[in-house]
């Protein structure tokens, strides 16, 4: 029972992690008038690089922290 709720736990993790990895990468490629699409990409992209933190996932993390950092 725990080790479903622990990889259920990192699943989720990940899920969010890419679901906010494609919202950046979409902020970048995206056109827009007002706000600065980088500050929200770089928001996102933070947010993606903490739910691969929460779930244990280091090779993932650290590519994302190169493409914040690139």
């Amino acid at each position: 029972m725990i080790d479903y709720f622990i990889h259920s736990n990192i699943g989720d993790h990940l899920a969010r992690a890419e679901d906010f990895e494609n919202k950046a990468e979409k902020k970048l490629s995206s056109w827009g008038l007002f706000g600065s699409k980088f500050e929200d990409a770089a928001d996102l992209f933070d947010k993606s690089a903490n739910s691969y933190k929460l779930a244990k996932s280091c090779n993932l993390k650290f590519y994302v922290f190169y493409l914040i950092v690139g």
